[in-house]
């Protein structure tokens, strides 16, 4: 049995060719955990597979300066860098 990665994007997608075929598995991609925020808070869940979003919130009295919500891409990367909170 031969066993290889078909996906640079996806950690756990790999197929194994048999004599009399090729079975095929495939996992979901999944993004790494967004980063925390100084001085605010993220909303988001355990895990982050494609189209999943996290959403950035700041603490009273500070400004949210980027993206309030990314999205988990097929590429396994977040869709923008995560933002920062600014105090006004």
């Amino acid at each position: 049995m031969e066993q290889k990665d078909i996906n640079k994007y996806t950690r756990k997608a790999i197929y194994f060719s048999f004599n009399d075929g090729i079975f095929l598995y495939i996992s979901a991609i999944e993004c790494s955990s967004p980063l925390p925020l100084v001085s605010g808070r993220l909303i988001a869940g355990g895990q982050y597979f494609v189209g999943s979003t996290a959403q950035y919130m700041c603490d009273e009295g500070f400004v949210l300066i980027g993206e309030p919500i990314i999205s988990c891409t097929e590429a396994a990367i977040w869709s923008h860098a995560p933002p920062f909170c600014k105090y006004f």
